[in-house]
């Protein structure tokens, strides 16, 4: 079973905002919280997020909230591709959303140019 199913959702939280190299404080400013109420999130003393908190956590950390909710099982793939785009800066992450851009087109032309 992924240990991303077993984690809570506080848990979710904690490892995608350290993965994106926040800190608590940094996010809270950024969802207009404070440091307290994300460590109670993350160490599940507060379960029942709100639905507008939770968007805004999964937008500032750059990821969607059926991730923080357990909702998505990823491929291998697509763990690792999210796990790099989180190490990357921002315009190294702008970078690499255009470098994709452009292979899902050169994927559209190879496949039309074969029917």
């Amino acid at each position: 079973m992924n240990t991303e199913q077993t984690q809570t959702t506080g848990a979710r939280i904690r490892s995608a905002r350290k993965a994106s190299g926040l800190s608590q404080s940094a996010l809270a400013e950024k969802i207009g919280s404070t440091k307290q109420t994300i460590y109670k999130y993350e160490n599940d003393m507060i379960t029942n997020i709100p639905l507008d908190k939770l968007k805004a956590i999964a937008a500032s950390l750059s990821i969607p909230p059926d991730d923080l909710l357990g909702w998505k099982n990823k491929s291998e793939e697509e763990t690792t591709l999210l796990s790099i785009y989180h190490e990357l800066d921002a315009a190294d992450r702008k970078r690499l959303l255009s470098y994709a851009e452009k292979i899902r087109e050169l994927c559209r032309i190879e496949r039309d140019s074969t029917r």
